[in-house]
C-alpha cells in the first residue's frame, strides 16, 4: 500500500513539476526523523498543487503525509483541498480554503483506525481560522 501510495505521489509530482511556470506554485516534499533511545520515528509530507488559476488565484492540491516508527505503529493521511485570495471581503483580503481528509493509523496492537474530516480556513490579515 505503501509503495503504490508513493508511486502515484511520484507520478503526480512529475506531471505538477512539467506544467509548472514562474507564476505557479511548486510541489514540495518533507521529511524528517526524530531518533530517541525509547522510540524513533520517520515522516515524510508532501504537497503538490494539482490545478492552479493564477487570473483566478486560486489552487486546487493534495497533501499526502506518511509516519511510520520502529515499535511497528504507522500512519497515513491523504487530503485535497482548494484555496482561493480573495479582497475587498467584510473579513478584509485574505485566503479561504475548504478540505477533505481520509486518515488511517495502525497500532502496534494490531489495532485499525480510519477517520474522516472535512475542514474549512480562513488566512487574513489580522486574523486566522480552521
Amino acid at each position: 500500500m505503501k509503495k503504490l501510495i508513493l508511486s502515484l505521489l511520484l507520478l503526480s509530482t512529475s506531471t505538477a513539476m512539467a506544467q509548472e511556470t514562474a507564476a505557479q506554485l511548486k510541489p514540495r516534499i518533507e521529511g524528517n526523523v526524530r531518533a530517541g533511545n525509547a522510540r524513533s520515528i520517520g515522516m515524510m509530507e508532501a504537497w503538490i498543487p494539482l490545478m492552479q488559476d493564477s487570473l483566478d488565484a486560486s489552487v486546487l492540491y493534495g497533501d499526502l503525509r506518511l509516519m511510520d516508527d520502529n515499535q511497528d505503529n504507522n500512519e497515513g493521511n491523504i487530503g485535497i483541498g482548494y484555496r482561493k485570495m480573495l479582497k475587498g471581503t467584510p473579513l478584509s483580503d485574505g485566503i479561504a480554503g475548504a478540505n477533505i481528509w481520509y486518515d488511517r493509523r495502525h497500532t502496534h496492537l494490531g489495532t485499525h483506525f480510519n477517520q474522516i474530516t472535512v475542514g474549512a480556513e480562513w488566512f487574513g490579515n489580522s486574523w486566522d481560522a480552521k
